[in-house]
């Protein structure tokens, strides 16, 4: 037989065998290996399969289902955060009680979207099934303790309240921003990046959020300076889906004024960091090196880390820093430092993250690392 056919022949047989040990081994719970097979990565199908299947099974079997199929969506997608979403949903109608739904969930998996939805939730059932206020729904006592010292479960947690509020105020951000202004230095930060998330996502969903067309930068430029940074952050999502043209964001982002330059930055390399995790090099057509000047082009790439850290994992975020030119690496390393602090406190396990870098100058750049100032997340 023709040595090139028998080559092809081999190739078709990896990736078909690839395919089906995808689908039916890559969990070892028997419904959700059912549930990958028949629904692949359609999560609605998903969850209808977890409403029919919970009249049947046991509590334990359906949330270690759960769980089964939050770890394969995290693995195995590029970004994994519309499943888990919806398998948030779930969770919170499953259970019924918010509390008990955010112990259950691991804050760490798909960049903590499971927890957001949970507290979105929780936080929209108040207004729409009691028929309380936007201001009368306790977003104060779930997950009351509040650290000085931040945590990957706490900031998770409050990023969830930003998206819930921006929800029961009907996305009118001066009044959702009041709420968050409840919380202070980090803990605003982190709900005021979910309710800026939550404007951008329900405009590409529906038009039918917080923006004005006359003017892009609404409406972080009618809002307080002192939360105006997360709201830049989110801001070039907004001018993608209504530009959509890398040239149009750069050109938006250049004209923010030097104070919240750096968040809008940084938001081009969020906006875009999903082209990047199948090909590293592409992090070039994102953080174009012919077209932003040295600082511009520091916070995208930053921007692009921070995805990895959040959505993917720590060792990839530190890779995208290690691959970009070394002049930019101390920098990229200094804010993954801040979130490899921020989900493992332990001083060992931040030792064994950061010892991951390949030279003693990036890994003492990661361990001195502080974790105040981490608005960019």
């Amino acid at each position: 037989m023709n040595k090139k056919i028998i080559f092809l022949a081999l190739i078709f047989f990896a990736i078909i065998t690839s395919f089906l040990l995808f689908f039916t081994n890559e969990s070892k719970n028997e419904l959700a290996s059912q549930i990958l097979h028949d629904c692949k990565h359609d999560s609605h199908c998903a969850i209808e399969f977890l409403q029919d299947e919970s009249e049947f099974y046991d509590k334990e079997t359906i949330l270690d289902t759960v769980d089964e199929l939050i770890l394969v969506y995290s693995e195995s997608e590029n970004l994994c955060h519309q499943n888990a979403h919806h398998l948030g949903d779930f969770v919170y109608g499953y259970l019924g009680d918010v509390t008990e739904s955010i112990e259950f969930v691991e804050s760490t998996k798909c960049g903590g979207v499971v927890v957001h939805s949970i507290v979105k939730n929780h936080l929209d059932s108040q207004v729409l099934l009691y028929n309380f206020e936007p201001k009368q729904v306790d977003f104060l006592s779930i997950c009351l303790d509040s650290f000085e010292y931040p945590t990957i479960d706490r900031w998770e947690y409050l990023h969830g309240v930003g998206h819930g509020l921006a929800s029961i105020y009907g996305h009118n951000m001066s009044n959702a921003v009041v709420a968050c202004q409840q919380f202070e230095d980090w803990e605003q930060i982190s709900c005021a990046k979910g309710l800026f998330m939550e404007n951008v996502v329900r405009f590409n969903k529906s038009h039918d959020s917080d923006f004005d067309e006359n003017d892009l930068s609404y409406p972080c430029s009618v809002i307080d300076d002192e939360i105006a940074a997360p709201c830049y952050h989110y801001q070039p999502t907004y001018v993608g889906y209504s530009q959509p043209k890398l040239n149009n964001i750069v050109d938006y982002c250049e004209t923010i004024e030097d104070e919240f330059s750096k968040n809008c930055f940084r938001g081009i390399g969020r906006l875009f960091a999903s082209l990047v995790v199948s090909d590293i090099n592409k992090i070039n057509l994102v953080c174009d090196p012919q077209k932003l000047s040295y600082d511009k082009l520091t916070y995208c790439y930053q921007g692009v880390a921070m995805v990895f850290a959040d959505n993917r994992n720590i060792s990839e975020a530190l890779d995208v820093c290690q691959f970009i030119p070394n002049e930019f690496q101390h920098d990229c390393v200094h804010e993954v430092g801040k979130w490899v602090k921020l989900v493992h406190p332990d001083f060992d396990d931040i030792q064994k993250q950061c010892s991951q870098l390949n030279s003693e100058e990036l890994l003492k750049t990661c361990m001195d690392s502080k974790i105040y100032g981490i608005s960019i997340l």
